[in-house]
């Protein structure tokens, strides 16, 4: 091994040590999660606990896979210096929520401790799904593949509708605040 490709090896090894996400972060991701936060909210907890640098994207990667077990998009450096509420992360969000809910008994273990906003959404991977409607093989395998994807979307929906439900509740919640901080 040359001493330019140690140096490299030594520095490879270096950031990944240096990378390692900080249990207590995935600990309050997957609070923040259960309480509503999107993954892009998710994203700028992370940016906030570490600040931006060009593994950003690896750490972001790295959290994501150890709190919920999916793999995420891929966020440059200069996409999260855009402010937060301009992020183009919508459909991002659709997508890895789904996996979150889908990978959800992987990685919440206190699931039945408590009431949130999860507890009755089902997330089944897509080619589960395919695989169901494709098992059989006949004429019909089309309109088999078209009902597993209408499955599919029909939990994203029902998964993004109840997250637009908590999202609401706390704002609700927080504009109550300063009216009951009058009344005191």
């Amino acid at each position: 091994m040359s001493l330019s490709s140690f140096a490299d090896h030594n520095l490879a090894f270096k950031m990944d040590q240096d990378m390692s996400p900080d249990p207590l972060v995935i600990t309050e991701l997957r609070n923040l999660f259960k309480a509503g936060a999107t993954p892009s909210r998710l994203v700028r907890y992370i940016v906030d606990e570490h600040g931006i640098s060009p593994d950003s994207d690896r750490l972001i990667r790295a959290y994501f896979r150890e709190a919920f077990g999916v793999s995420l998009f891929r966020a440059s450096a200069s996409l999260l210096t855009i402010p937060s509420e301009e992020l183009p992360f919508a459909a991002v969000n659709a997508r890895t929520i789904h996996q979150m809910i889908e990978k959800r008994s992987e990685w919440d273990v206190e699931s039945d401790c408590g009431s949130n906003w999860l507890d009755s959404l089902t997330a089944t991977d897509p080619s589960v799904l395919l695989e169901r409607t494709a098992s059989e093989q006949t004429d019909e395998q089309s309109l088999k593949r078209l009902i597993g994807g209408s499955q599919y979307l029909h939990e994203q929906v029902a998964i993004l509708s109840r997250l637009v439900e908590q999202l609401q509740h706390q704002v609700i919640t927080l504009e109550r605040q300063p009216q009951m901080a009058a009344i005191v």
